[in-house]
């Protein structure tokens, strides 16, 4: 026979169900406005997609500098979702210089030149996201940080022709920018494109500032035509006090059934 009570606690379980299911799925009002639109700290981002560019990438020999320069195209979210970015309005830049001797020659079409570059920061920051639009008040800087430890590239030479890859690790905690955008990048991040081809068009792909290079060709331009790819850590998960209510309301449903 059901009492009063067993009814009173029937329906605080229902509440704590309804409660639990509308917190997952309300989205939070809060939202950092950028020029494509707004971003949340909870909107989770899955990855940012840097689009490729003629230039995209430059390498001076005398400086030993990398220099890549793009824009975002897309940004991606852990719900499914995803924002497309009118091209130039969101910009992607990253200077650095190299940390070894680098040295790829063109050899004969039956040979090929494999070469492991790496560079460091030759500035405060290693690269930056920046709305260039705005809201009306001037660009945005949405983050600026440093690479984990050094950019990687890898790179082969087949005659003329250039192929090869870039990656990189970043930690979002240390870097700076919007305080939304950042926390819905997560805590860390990987960089990586492949296949970043080009062609030679000098000397030598190395650094002057510490070999001297060959008489074959120069890298100086080459680009990514897949894009460049950010792709954060993110889990998609229900807030904190989402599963308590959740769990709360399972654990009275169990109690329920055995009294």
């Amino acid at each position: 026979m059901r009492t009063d009570t067993s009814r009173t606690a029937d329906r605080l379980l229902m509440l704590l169900l309804a409660a639990g299911f509308l917190s997952l799925a309300a989205r939070p009002a809060p939202a950092a406005t950028f020029s494509f639109g707004t971003v949340g700290p909870t909107d989770l981002i899955q990855s940012v997609v840097i689009a490729p560019e003629e230039l995209g990438l430059q390498y001076d020999s005398v400086l030993g500098q990398l220099v890549i320069s793009s824009y975002i195209s897309t940004i991606n979210f852990m719900d499914g979702s995803s924002i497309a970015i009118n091209p130039g309005d969101v910009t992607f830049a990253s200077q650095l210089d190299v940390v070894g001797s680098i040295v790829l020659e063109p050899l004969p079409m039956f040979l090929v030149t494999t070469v492991h570059g790496e560079f460091s920061k030759p500035v405060l920051a290693d690269y930056s996201i920046i709305d260039q639009v705005g809201t009306g008040g001037g660009p945005i800087g949405m983050i600026v940080g440093d690479y984990d430890a050094n950019l990687t590239l890898d790179i082969s030479s087949v005659t003329s022709v250039i192929l090869g890859a870039i990656a990189a690790d970043l930690t979002i905690g240390g870097a700076l920018g919007n305080g939304d955008f950042l926390a819905a990048l997560g805590s860390t991040a990987h960089l990586g494109g492949t296949p970043v081809v080009g062609t030679v068009v000098g000397t030598n792909l190395c650094s002057t500032a510490l070999v001297t290079c060959g008489v074959f060709a120069q890298l100086n331009s080459f680009n990514a035509p897949s894009g460049l790819v950010l792709t954060t850590d993110n889990v998609a998960a229900p807030e904190p006090g989402s599963g308590l209510l959740l769990a709360l309301g399972l654990v009275g449903i169990a109690l329920r059934r055995r009294i």
